[in-house]
This record gives structure tokens, sequence and C-alpha cells, in this order.
């Protein structure tokens, strides 16, 4: 475990997640679950950070973002007035 501190430690700033991730991620959890998924998100972070390097421990994150963004994304399909709304907005942007 004092392997693991001394790293991050030297790493220095590198051992936060992007901030931007966790924006993101905050906005698509609800409020009951923000500080958990945010917390476990950042403790995947550190240790895919000791373990692959800051590239892929970044990559890992924005999948981790990806596929939370998709997962709510399906849970408002459900509501037919939410998904012609998005499909509107997606439709002027993309």
């Amino acid at each position: 475990m004092n392997d693991v501190n001394d790293l991050l430690s030297k790493r220095g700033k590198a051992a936060a997640p992007s901030k931007a991730a966790c924006f993101v991620l905050a906005l698509l959890a609800g409020p009951r679950q923000q500080e958990e998924l945010l917390g476990d998100s950042e403790e995947r972070y550190r240790a895919n950070l000791v373990r692959f390097g800051k590239n892929r421990a970044t990559w890992l994150l924005w999948s981790e973002v990806i596929r939370s963004a998709c997962a709510f994304a399906l849970r408002l399909s459900r509501f037919p007035f939410v998904a012609v709304v998005a499909r509107e907005v997606w439709g002027r942007f993309f």
C-alpha cells in the first residue's frame, strides 16, 4: 500500500481524474448516487493509473463516462416525449 501512495504522490496532480469527466458523471448520476459514483470512479482511476499509466487510466475513465451516458439515454428513451426532444436536439448539432 505504501508503494501505491508513494507512486501517486510522485505523480502529483496526475493522480486526480479529469474534472470534465467527473462533471459529466455527476450530471448523469442522480443526487443520491453522485458521491458514491464519483468516489468509485476516482478509486478506479487511481488504481488504473498505478497499473496502466496516465493515458490508459484516462481512456478507461472516459469509456466509463460514455457507458454511463448510454445507460442514461436508454433510461430516458422509455419516455416518448424525451426521445422526440433528444432526436430534435441531436439533429440540430450532429
